[in-house]
């Protein structure tokens, strides 16, 4: 599975924002974004061709988008095989 994608899908009304995305076990993710100095928090899972997610503490609002890689130009950092980031400092994951 292409995770770049999933969090280009994720991050594509947040571009001027930090993201990062943390993969876990059966394909669950946590998604994280800083945007103005507030952390958004967000947890799902990939189900097929789509994402599901939701706020952290906010259990009542559901999302489900379809994973989708037309924006394949935005440039997407591999930290490690579970971790993702989006508009951060390459050189902060550097040894």
């Amino acid at each position: 599975m292409d995770y770049s994608a999933i969090l280009r899908t994720l991050i594509k009304d947040k571009r001027e924002c930090q993201s990062f995305l943390s993969l876990c076990k059966t394909e669950k993710f946590i998604f994280i974004t800083v945007c103005n100095g507030e952390r958004m928090i967000y947890y799902g899972e990939v189900n097929g061709n789509s994402i599901r997610f939701n706020e952290k503490g906010n259990d009542n609002v559901k999302y489900e988008i379809p994973i989708s890689d037309i924006d394949s130009d935005i440039k997407v950092f591999k930290v490690s095989d579970d971790i993702y980031a989006y508009n951060v400092d390459e050189s902060l994951f550097s040894d």
